[in-house]
């Protein structure tokens, strides 16, 4: 069989002309496609902790950008500070997150949950707030 064109040359072909077409045609794309499955909390790091001390969220389905997962701790809205992937992977998860404890969350067992871009995460991992 006589090849005309390497297949790596065809597939490029292929690409730049539907990428042109598109934007040729003004095609807008979502800046965030959000993704087919929730947020999925694994483990949290340390299991008990005092206020102003930052905690460490291990899972999967977390957004690279910080700002975009909404963490609350105890009902109380948590920032990430910082977002990124495991590597190697940790407990099982290859993502996490971190956070610190705020003021306004109340002593002992706080469930813990985040939402991604509208999507709960499981609701079953609990933090102990110590006095």
């Amino acid at each position: 069989m006589v090849r005309l064109f390497p297949a790596n040359f065809v597939r490029f072909f292929a690409l730049v002309v539907l990428t042109t077409a598109c934007s040729e045609q003004g095609a807008d794309f979502p800046e965030t496609i959000i993704s087919q499955s929730p947020p999925f909390l694994k483990k949290v790091d340390p299991a008990a902790v005092h206020r102003g001390d930052v905690l460490t969220l291990y899972g999967l389905g977390f957004s690279i950008v910080p700002e975009e997962n909404n963490i609350r701790i105890g009902g109380i809205a948590v920032s990430a500070s910082a977002s990124s992937l495991n590597n190697p992977v940790v407990n099982d998860s290859p993502e996490k997150l971190t956070v610190t404890i705020p003021q306004g969350v109340a002593d002992g067992e706080q469930a813990v949950s985040i939402f991604v871009i509208d999507q709960p995460s499981n609701g079953d991992l609990k933090v102990t707030v110590l006095p």
